[in-house]
Order: structure tokens, then C-alpha cells, then sequence
């Protein structure tokens, strides 16, 4: 983690290492992130809870490289909507004929 000022950003903590290496070259806004396990919903929740007034964003895949985690996207979503997140939804190996993340 790093400064406190600008984006905060909730990852999880098996992640695509591109996603890792694009936060922490800071140059976008992002100034500190968390990782955390997506699949737990009181670890992401403790995780947005973290920085209250900062501007946030939640990232995740589903289904996640390189475990094959399955990550409830409904349940993930309406949380970052109380913390007014936005939302990131990394859908690489389930691609919108097979997963439909919006209704």
C-alpha cells in the first residue's frame, strides 16, 4: 500500500500479475490498493471499509486466473454499489456468451 490521497482500489488476492504491475506504477490515480479473497464477502466488505472517504475501485475476475475460483458476482457487485464503488469485472476466461454479468 502506499499514500493516502487519490484511488483506492480492492483486488483479489489471486490476481492477474498485469492488473498488480498497472496499480502500482501509480500513474493513473491509484495511489493504494488491498488484496483480499473475493470469494469470502466479509473480507471484500473489510477491505472497502478500509479508506470510507476515497474514491474506490473493485476489481475482480470471475471465473479467476490461475485458480478457477468462482466468485458470485451479484453479491460483490450490490456490496461496492453501498460503498459506491465502481465496478471492474475481469471476464477473460468466461467471456459474455458464457457468463452474462448484467441483466
Amino acid at each position: 500500500m502506499r499514500r493516502d490521497t487519490g484511488v483506492y482500489v480492492v483486488i483479489p488476492n489471486h490476481c492477474y500479475d498485469e492488473v498488480v504491475k498497472l496499480i502500482n506504477t501509480g500513474d493513473r490515480g491509484i495511489s493504494s490498493f488491498v488484496k483480499v479473497d473475493f470469494t469470502h464477502l466479509v473480507r471484500v466488505r473489510k477491505g472497502l471499509s478500509m479508506h470510507p472517504k476515497r474514491s474506490k475501485v473493485l476489481y475482480f475476475e470471475t471465473i479467476t486466473n490461475p485458480l478457477v475460483e468462482v466468485v458470485d458476482i451479484e453479491k460483490v457487485v450490490g456490496l461496492a454499489n453501498e460503498f459506491g464503488c465502481i465496478t471492474v469485472v475481469d471476464t477473460t476466461w468466461t467471456p459474455p456468451l458464457v457468463q452474462q454479468v448484467f441483466r
